[in-house]
């Protein structure tokens, strides 16, 4: 194969051959082609399929083949974009973005232009190329000051979103840059419930670990997140990974001393707020359960997270239905207390995860060995 310059091809060779065709300042397209026998070599002057002819990738490129007829043979398969160009061809350059978001938020070029320290030239010069790129008009111009378009402001709101997720993205980042750091995703109510009272514990079994906890709730795949551990709340552990239960799910009914003295019988929660939560089993389970008929006759908060179900039992709001583990803390305190010792199984337990690759590094199966000293039967 010979050289390839300013997107020309010079075959030299006979056979299957890879061939990088480069369009002035944009990334590569790598196609393969096959010539069947040499000869004389002319330039194929068709675009190839799926190419369009005034594509900035086609610029200057010419790919040199056979003319006696031209055999070549074009085989799509083999044609990729290595830039994924054709799926984000619309997303401007993120300099744009970034003056486009300053820009409308500041309603001012001047100041959008003092915040990301370039001239007033070039950010109105930045808005112009991103209006033509975008197809339309996205600011209106009145004077020293700029107004949105309402396609503008549709833009805003999307620019703002993904600039936020790139930033964010970025800041996910640092915990690979720390030596030690060890990952893990767990729920927010069993992070802030059983597990951050026990870090001093698990950082003095494993000194040169670095946990990073993520309780953002999103769904775990250890095939495509950098994720070393994670704790997860179902009736049993998901196949193809190691798993260690850790605590079974057992609910009782939690509430203040003070709001407990009140209590007599548990047909007595029916006169009392019950704080509700979103998990699967609730309070008509509990009472069903303790033989108490309750036809649906309570009042109370609900909410959507348990520690907050939780927290506000503790300042005495009502009656949450606490999960054992996650209220093992604030029993041995006493900011909580069990009124009446009826519990309801959940089928359910926290169950932690890994796999074997994770677990070959020294600091995660510390955790992991820590884990299992904590569990609870």
């Amino acid at each position: 194969m010979g050289d390839i310059g300013i997107g020309l091809l010079h075959c030299r060779q006979i056979g299957a051959i890879q061939v990088l065709a480069v369009g002035p300042s944009h990334p590569r397209l790598r196609m393969r082609l096959e010539f069947r026998r040499p000869t004389k070599f002319q330039p194929l002057r068709r675009p190839l399929d799926g190419i369009h002819q005034n594509s900035p990738f086609m610029y200057g490129a010419h790919c040199y083949a056979d003319a006696d007829p031209i055999q070549l043979r074009r085989i799509p398969a083999f044609i990729e974009w290595n830039s994924c160009m054709a799926r984000f061809r619309h997303i401007p350059p993120t300099q744009f973005l970034k003056g486009f978001e300053a820009a409308s938020r500041l309603e001012s070029f001047s100041r959008a232009a003092e915040e990301l320290g370039l001239s007033q030239s070039a950010i109105s010069h930045q808005m112009r190329l991103l209006e033509g790129h975008v197809g339309q008009p996205l600011f209106l111009r009145i004077g020293r000051e700029v107004r949105l378009t309402d396609a503008g402001r549709d833009y805003q709101r999307t620019v703002r979103r993904c600039l936020e997720l790139m930033e964010e993205g970025y800041r996910r980042l640092e915990p690979y840059r720390k030596p030690g750091s060890v990952v893990i995703y767990a729920p927010r109510d069993f992070s802030r419930r059983w597990l951050l009272h026990r870090l001093p514990s698990l950082q003095a079994a494993v000194p040169a670990c670095e946990p990073w906890l993520d309780t953002s709730g999103t769904a775990v795949d250890f095939q495509t997140m950098e994720i070393d551990l994670a704790i997860i709340h179902a009736e049993v552990p998901p196949e193809g990974y190691e798993s260690l239960r850790i605590a079974k799910d057992i609910l009782s009914p939690v509430a203040t001393a003070a709001l407990a003295r009140t209590l007599d019988d548990p047909s007595g929660l029916l006169g009392v707020p019950l704080i509700h939560d979103e998990r699967p089993l609730g309070w008509a389970d509990w009472l069903r359960a303790a033989s108490v008929e309750a036809n649906g006759s309570w009042h109370g908060s609900n909410f959507s997270d348990c520690d907050l179900a939780l927290a506000a039992a503790e300042l005495g709001q009502g009656v949450a239905l606490g999960s054992l583990p996650l209220v093992e803390v604030a029993l041995a305190t006493g900011a909580l207390v069990r009124p009446y010792g009826q519990v309801l199984e959940t089928g359910r337990a926290w169950y932690a995860l890994s796999t074997q690759d994770r677990l070959r590094d020294d600091d995660v199966q510390g955790v992991w060995d820590w884990l299992a000293e904590q569990r609870q039967t």
